[in-house]
């Protein structure tokens, strides 16, 4: 498929999809749109050499806008929401737990589906028994709906529509909850978050707190255990996405096992395996939402990295962007983990090539040879890379969350070379183990200096005066002229290095 095409395909579909989101259409608004994607279509069916069948792509273009707008209509249709009569009353239902139980300091929470698969339930509840997939609970407590708020820099939070993207429209907090029975949905699921919990109990066992836990959650993708405190410390210094679920750590899985396999297999083959790497990763980490975005876009960036193919990498983000929205057209508007991953993706895509650069690095560099000159460059497409993810999102992240994190870039150059040293030890220390803890000690006193040096920095990150500034109000249109600017940029250097390289610019 032509890449102009298939652009205006993916780009109408989203268009569609956030006008949807966005705004109450009305029918004349609809029946507008049919007659111009029906005028333009035939006009560049009708005359095709035609100002590059610019008339044909806009036809199209407009096509894909309501059928973008039919997708989200019809996700909005299949939401029955049959409890809607007993919000704010006490009752009691049954069902099943579906998902990873999600421990934190003074409370546990876990999605329910109940007895008749209508509806999923968050429920929170106090943190002992613990509770665990599969099982099968009867809750009593108050039906709620989820209630937007306002953040610490006057930003609304829809909370709202950021849990009814995951099909969640109602919660049930500090809940009575009895276990009555265990049937797991997937017995490969449960398998495989038992092997996950066995690995962090491993980890635990040597390493100590809160360690273990920014330990777990940057390599096994273990959200529980993590403070409050130490959490805003993560937002305010902007190296949240370092112990979330993201790409970045997912990569890193990747380039490991790809490293092992690419000593005794080919270049295919090694990428193979850190294909496969991800997807049993993803499947261990319990194969959420959020898991499987990261999954494909660590998987798109290890992919430009190892074959240098922008142009190739571009068309498969955007073929990945439509099939998620395809299937979940909610998560365009509602969810901001899929908003940065898209925008941290593009910028390392096209934004590490020039910084990289910018800091000398030659196209036809050769393999560096000797520990130094292999430190410089790992130290210098750190940088690119951090740089390139971070001025790509910042824009969003001062428009949507209305904070700029002034400490953000230092302090994630000078702890990002630590994470990927930190996630080896984790995992021997994971799979040592099973075998005794004994063997792992020295390992766990090594991660345990290391990691307490890396929050150490964090919290200091945290403290520094002015390191995190509220930015209230910034208007849209500011943002869209960013990213216009940045657009511009990026596609003057592609013109650029093609002209020097001597190939045509389409």
């Amino acid at each position: 498929m032509p890449s102009r095409l298939l652009y205006s395909i993916v780009f109408g579909f989203a268009v569609g999809v956030l006008v949807a989101t966005l705004a109450d259409l009305l029918e004349y608004f609809l029946f507008a749109l049919v007659v111009v994607s029906v005028v333009f279509t035939i006009t560049g069916l009708l005359f095709p050499y035609l100002y590059k069948n610019i008339f044909l792509l806009a036809g199209i273009c407009c096509i894909s806008v309501l059928l973008g707008i039919v997708r989200y209509e019809s996700s909005r249709h299949n939401q029955k929401l049959p409890y809607e009569p007993m919000v704010g009353e006490k009752i009691s239902l049954t069902g099943t737990i579906i998902r990873e139980v999600e421990r934190r300091e003074s409370n546990q929470r876990f999605l329910l589906e109940t007895r008749d698969e209508t509806e999923n339930i968050l429920v929170s509840t106090d943190l002992y028994p613990e509770y665990v997939y599969g099982d099968i609970v009867e809750v009593q407590g108050k039906l709620a709906k989820p209630d937007n708020f306002q953040t610490d820099q006057g930003k609304e939070f829809d909370y709202r529509n950021y849990l009814a993207k995951d099909d969640i429209f109602y919660t049930m907090s500090f809940a009575q909850v009895t276990v009555v029975g265990h049937d797991a949905p997937s017995r490969t699921l449960e398998i495989l978050l038992s092997f996950k919990a066995h690995l962090m109990q491993n980890i635990e066992d040597v390493v100590r707190r809160p360690e273990s836990t920014f330990l777990g959650g940057i390599a096994l993708g273990s959200r529980s255990g993590i403070s409050s405190e130490l959490r805003q410390d993560f937002i305010t210094t902007g190296t949240i996405h370092i112990v979330a679920l993201s790409g970045y750590n997912i990569s890193i899985v990747a380039k490991y096992i790809q490293d092992i396999f690419g000593a005794f297999l080919s270049f295919t083959g090694a990428l193979y395996a850190g294909g496969i790497s991800i997807v049993l990763f993803v499947l261990m980490t319990g194969a959420q939402a959020t898991a499987v975005r990261a999954g494909i876009m660590a998987l798109l960036v290890l992919l430009a990295k190892r074959t240098g193919r922008t142009y190739e990498i571009t068309r498969a983000l955007m073929i990945a962007g439509f099939f998620m929205i395809l299937h979940n057209p909610s998560i365009l508007a509602s969810d901001v983990s899929f908003q940065l991953s898209f925008l941290a993706t593009l910028g390392i895509i096209y934004g590490t090539p020039i910084f990289e650069k910018w800091f000398g690095k030659k196209d036809n560099e050769k393999m560096a040879v000797g520990m130094m000159q292999k430190a410089k460059r790992g130290m210098r497409d750190s940088i690119a890379t951090t740089l390139a993810a971070q001025i790509a999102v910042l824009p969003f992240i001062m428009y949507t969350m209305g904070t700029l994190s002034v400490i953000s870039f230092p302090i994630n150059i000078v702890i990002l070379p630590f994470i990927p040293i930190a996630m080896a030890l984790g995992f021997i220390i994971a799979l040592l183990g099973f075998f005794g803890s004994w063997l792992t000690l020295p390992l766990g006193y090594a991660v345990t200096l290391l990691l307490g040096l890396v929050l150490s920095l964090i919290e200091w990150g945290a403290d520094v005066p002015h390191a995190f500034v509220a930015v209230r109000n910034m208007p849209l249109f500011v943002a869209l002229t960013v990213y216009s600017g940045l657009v511009y940029v990026v596609y003057r250097w592609i013109v650029h290095r093609r002209k020097r390289s001597g190939s045509n610019v389409g």
